[in-house]
C-alpha cells in the first residue's frame, strides 16, 4: 500500500498496536464466528465507497476495517447500513461496528460509543458547485437565498448542516449522496453540502465541479468508529496502547499521531536494505526526534517526546499528505467514466 494511505491511515489505527491481553466477550464472539460484522453506507469518496464495477468497497476506512480485521485474524463481513439507519442499526446490532467517515458528535455519544477521534482538522463541512459558479458562492450567506438550490443525503450531519444554517435556500434531499455531484454538474442543484476530503476527491473526478470554499470550511471536525455502548473492551481495544519499541514504520506513524512515548530500533544496517529505514529516519528529522532512534549499539531512549513542538510540523506534514491523498489515491478511474455515474 502507498505510504501517503498509511500516513492518513495512522490518524485511525494505534489501535491495532494494543499490546494488552483481551479478556472474554465481544471480541470472543467475532473469534468464534471468524467475521468482523463492518456496517457501512458505501456511499461516501474517498472513505468507504462501493465500486458498483466490482462490487467492492474501497477508500480509507475500507483500508482501517481490513486491517482491524488482520489484526484479529477474522475475516470482513460488510453490512449496508444508511445515513438515516446509522443510529437504529448500531443500537440494534446489526454490525459489530460502524466505519464510513462517522462524524463524532455529541448526539451519537449520548446513546452510542465511538473510538478515538482520527483525522482531526482534515473534516469539515463545506459545498460543491459547477465551477462556473464557483465566483457566486463565497460565503453561507451567498448561498442561502431562495433561488439556490442545494442538495442533500438524509440522515446524516449533512442534512443538519443545511437545516440549521439555510434558512431561505430551497433543500433538495436526495436518496443516493454518491450521486449528487453529478446531479450538480448536470444542472440539477447548484450546491451540495458535503465534507471536505469528498469534494477534494470530487473535483479531481469531474472538471465541471469546483469546491471554492474547501481551504475555509464552515465546521472542523473528527471522525471515530461507531459501535453499541457497553461494549467497553471492545473500545479499550481501539482505544489504549503502551509504550513502543519497534522498528516498524507505521507503527512508529501511529504512536506519534496519539502521543505515545516509543523508541524506534533500526531494522537493517547493511546499504542494501537501507531504504527500510530511511523513510522512518525522514520523518523523524522532520518531527525534531533523531534522537529517539537506536542502531544496533544505541541505548533505548526512555525519555519523553516534546509533543507540542512535533506536532505543529506534523500538522504541515499532515496537510501535504491529504493534498496528495485526495488528488491520487483512490478510484483511480477515467474521468468520463466518474461523470457517468
Amino acid at each position: 500500500m502507498n505510504r501517503t494511505i498509511r500516513i492518513f491511515l495512522c490518524w485511525a489505527v494505534l489501535m491495532l498496536l494494543t499490546v494488552s491481553t483481551v479478556f472474554a466477550g465481544h471480541l470472543e464472539d467475532i473469534a468464534a464466528r471468524g467475521t468482523i460484522r463492518i456496517g457501512t453506507t458505501g456511499d461516501y469518496i474517498p472513505m468507504s465507497y462501493r465500486n458498483p464495477q466490482t462490487g467492492a468497497y474501497e477508500g480509507i476506512d475500507a483500508e482501517l476495517s481490513q486491517l482491524i480485521a488482520d489484526s484479529l485474524g477474522v475475516k470482513i463481513e460488510y453490512v449496508p447500513t444508511s445515513w438515516p439507519t446509522l443510529t437504529a442499526d448500531t443500537l440494534a446490532g446489526k454490525f459489530d461496528i460502524a466505519l464510513c467517515g462517522i462524524s463524532r458528535n455529541y448526539a451519537r455519544a449520548k446513546t452510542m460509543a465511538m473510538s478515538d477521534a482520527y483525522g482531526e482538522g482534515a473534516f469539515g463541512k463545506t459545498i460543491l458547485c459547477r465551477k462556473s459558479d464557483a465566483k457566486k458562492y463565497q460565503s453561507l450567506a451567498d448561498i442561502d437565498k431562495p433561488e439556490v438550490r442545494v442538495m442533500i443525503n438524509p440522515g446524516g450531519t449533512n442534512e443538519k448542516f443545511a437545516h440549521a444554517n439555510l434558512k431561505k435556500a430551497k433543500l433538495i434531499v436526495h436518496q443516493e449522496n454518491a450521486d449528487i455531484p453529478r446531479q450538480v454538474a448536470e444542472g440539477n442543484a447548484d450546491i451540495m453540502i458535503t465534507e471536505t476530503v469528498e469534494a477534494a476527491r470530487y473535483i479531481e473526478l469531474n472538471d465541471k465541479l469546483a469546491a471554492p470554499l474547501m481551504k475555509a470550511p464552515f465546521t472542523r471536525h473528527s471522525c471515530g468508529i461507531l459501535m453499541q455502548k457497553g461494549d467497553q473492551e471492545f473500545l479499550n481495544y481501539i482505544k489504549y496502547a503502551d509504550f513502543v519499541l519497534t522498528d516498524s514504520y507505521h507503527a512508529f506513524l501511529f504512536s506519534m499521531i496519539f502521543h505515545k512515548n516509543l523508541n524506534v530500533l533500526e531494522r537493517f544496517h547493511n546499504v542494501e536494505n537501507n531504504s527500510q529505514n530511511g523513510r522512518i529516519l525522514d520523518l523523524m528529522e522532520r518531527l525534531g526526534i533523531t534522537d529517539k532512534f537506536s542502531d544496533e549499539q544505541g541505548a533505548i531512549n526512555t525519555d519523553e517526546i516534546d509533543y507540542e513542538r512535533a506536532h505543529q510540523k506534523m500538522l504541515a506534514f499532515r496537510e501535504d499528505s491529504m493534498r496528495y491523498l485526495s488528488r491520487v489515491l483512490f478510484f483511480n478511474k477515467e474521468k468520463d467514466s466518474a461523470e457517468k455515474r
